[in-house]
């Protein structure tokens, strides 16, 4: 699976209506847009909501954007000197879909992602991981995904 490629295709259709909905009914600043250029995307959901897969024509509309780590070989490392160049640049180890409607509720792509957001709005309740463990980190535990 090539996470890069198909978040550019998403992203290279995106009209500017989508961002200015983003601003204008969601609260999210022109800077967090931006700076993690999210992209209107249809999904279905697998694995009780903490994973998703792109739907062609019938799923559930989240917006999508990358999810970067400092350095993959370690993913656990999530101090930057710079933390808005990692989330620009990059390296990219998967995607976040996220509803500004549903706060607290976000579905990843490979799971890989170890924790999200540094860019606000931070929407989501913030909790500690357990070594080991790979439920979604920066959500409540019993609001993972759109599951309720």
């Amino acid at each position: 699976m090539n996470i890069v490629a198909e978040y550019l295709s998403v992203m290279r259709r995106m009209p500017l209506a989508a961002a200015e909905e983003l601003h204008t009914r969601f609260g999210f600043s022109w800077r967090a847009i931006a700076t993690a250029v999210p992209a209107p995307m249809m999904v279905t959901f697998a694995d009780k909501g903490r994973l998703y897969e792109p739907a062609a024509a019938h799923g559930f509309p989240v917006w999508v954007s990358p999810v970067a780590v400092v350095d993959p070989e370690r993913p656990e490392e999530i101090e930057a000197t710079d933390p808005l160049d990692v989330v620009q640049t990059g390296p990219f180890v998967d995607l976040v879909a996220f509803h500004p409607g549903y706060r607290n509720r976000f579905a990843r792509r490979t799971g890989l992602a170890p924790v999200l957001g540094c860019i606000p709005p931070n929407t989501a309740t913030p909790i500690l991981s357990r070594s080991g463990e790979t439920s979604p980190i920066g959500c409540a535990p019993n609001a993972t995904g759109w599951s309720s």
